[in-house]
């Protein structure tokens, strides 16, 4: 309405992007890269970045303008250590998300917890419940956990330095989480970059990215944009290679 049918250089990033750009046949650009692409433009002062994400986390170390590309670490296909694991505990404890960063944020005592794996880290966190240790400091042994697990899965020896951007849902969002990565890593508040919108930074890389490189981009107009993204082909292509329904109908599956 206020722009008129203008058209638009579209570029999907993100974990879920990538079957979005196959399905849609859209431009695809690895998150990492995206978010590589925002320090290098805007924070060429930033050595390591560390981005905790819904599924995985990340971590770049940045080298010197001429000592060639940055070293780019990614987590595999297990969400230990991520925002996911942060979900599963936050619902073992019968708390939203928000409340186990306001619960963190009181705690006293910090004890081990397994974040290798959420079934593994679900069995210490019943025993801490059923020993009665309040919930602030499982609460904070839970976001340790995710520190040790992204350090030991990601830095592998390498000491992440200053200056340190934290990006992502989870570090944006959770500040007990924050706060507990610069603890362990002892930072004081001067190593840390705090930026706007730290949540966004892949999706601001990938807009970043259709300005500096044609190839990688699509140009729609909104209109021709919107019908290629139509909810009739999205469930169209949803129920393709599906099996059968276990039941016909109600009848059936009584």
């Amino acid at each position: 309405e206020k722009l008129g049918d203008v058209e638009m250089d579209v570029l999907v990033t993100g974990s879920a992007g990538m079957g979005l750009c196959e399905r849609f046949g859209l431009p695809f650009i690895q998150e990492v890269i995206a978010s590589a692409e925002v320090v290098r433009q805007f924070y060429p002062q930033v050595k390591t970045l560390i981005d905790i994400g819904g599924e995985d986390a990340k971590m770049i170390f940045f080298k010197d303008a001429d000592a060639g590309m940055p070293d780019i670490r990614m987590n595999g296909s297990c969400a230990g250590g991520t925002g996911a694991f942060i979900d599963e505990m936050s619902s073992l404890l019968n708390v939203p998300v928000a409340d186990l960063d306001a619960l963190a944020s009181k705690h006293t005592m910090i004890y081990p917890m397994a974040s290798r794996c959420g079934v593994f880290a679900k069995t210490d966190l019943q025993n801490l419940l059923s020993r009665d240790i309040p919930r602030e400091d499982i609460s904070a042994s839970v976001f340790h956990a995710v520190v040790l697990q992204t350090l030991a899965t990601l830095a592998r020896g390498y000491t992440p330095k200053p200056l340190i951007l934290f990006c992502g849902g989870p570090l944006t969002f959770l500040p007990a989480l924050k706060k507990s990565f610069m603890e362990v890593l002892r930072l004081e508040a001067d190593d840390v970059l705090d930026v706007d919108n730290a949540q966004l930074l892949p999706a601001i890389g990938a807009a970043l990215v259709t300005l500096t490189e044609s190839s990688t981009k699509q140009t729609f107009t909104l209109t021709a944009l919107m019908e290629q993204l139509n909810t009739v082909q999205v469930h169209a292509t949803a129920n393709q290679n599906r099996l059968p329904a276990l039941f016909n109908d109600q009848e059936d599956y009584q």
